[in-house]
């Protein structure tokens, strides 16, 4: 698999798992190739699960209260 397929892969997953409006959002705040990192990534706001396996798992409202403090300029 390339890199492009990849990439399209995991967009999709993404996209699946917190919706298009939502990804849309994260778009806006973070870059794709980011975004692609980060979402797979363990982080401790997420009790150090990945935010994909957190948003899968618990929902997607921790995601958006996180994602409405970037776009209000009060990242916590």
């Amino acid at each position: 698999m390339n890199d492009k397929s990849t990439s399209n892969t995991r967009i999709e997953e993404i996209s699946d798992v917190i919706g298009e409006d939502l990804l849309s959002r994260l778009l806006g705040v973070i870059q794709l190739e980011g975004l692609l990192d980060w979402f797979y990534q363990p982080n401790n706001k997420f009790d150090n699960q990945t935010p994909y396996n957190y948003s899968r798992k618990y929902g997607i409202e921790a995601l958006e209260s996180m994602i409405y403090n970037l776009e209000s300029g009060n990242p916590k």
